[in-house]
């Protein structure tokens, strides 16, 4: 674990937490960059998560190609669903009656159904610490084994279009 880095998002609370408790145990040097999700108040329940984390998938695969010269290794993990607190901002999301109508439903599933956060940071440690994956050209891990993402996420142009949008949008 000597020398490396690892950027965790949203290293406050729950999976990120848990992970960077965890890592830092080992002597990892870790950088909290903190989850912005929940600025994004105007967006329906499901209308900018998915898009949010199909873009997650394609700078994973953008950063795996552009730093593997650099002996860089770069992972995209699913955790599964997660007893987190990113379900709060759910009654500003779908409004108050779904909200009364969902959220009782939900809290009950999330406590049976659902991972604790130190369950969830498995597979983001198992990628931080296996040395079987070093140089692996595998980028998608759910319950640390390797798992398929769709072709629209492993297409180069659309990374590179991205990437050079985002980069734009920042000024760089």
């Amino acid at each position: 674990m000597n020398g490396k880095t690892v950027l965790i998002t949203g290293g406050v609370s729950g999976i990120g937490y848990e992970t960077a408790k965890d890592l830092l145990q080992r002597a990892v040097r870790s950088i909290d960059w903190s989850d912005g999700f929940t600025q994004f108040k105007n967006f329906r329940l499901w209308g900018a998560y998915p898009v949010s984390k199909a873009f997650m998938l394609l700078f994973t695969y953008k950063l795996r190609y552009d730093l593997d010269s650099n002996d860089v290794d770069v992972f995209a993990v699913n955790s599964s669903w997660v007893r987190t607190s990113i379900q709060s901002p759910m009654q500003d999301a779908i409004g108050f009656i779904p909200f009364m109508i969902c959220y009782p439903i939900l809290y009950i599933l999330k406590f049976i159904l659902a991972k604790t956060p130190k369950t969830g940071t498995r597979t983001s440690i198992f990628c931080a610490v296996e040395p079987s994956l070093r140089h692996s050209r595998d980028f998608y891990f759910e319950d640390c084994a390797i798992e398929t993402v769709s072709s629209l996420c492993t297409n180069h142009t659309l990374a590179n279009h991205l990437w050079k949008l985002s980069c734009e949008a920042v000024g760089i």
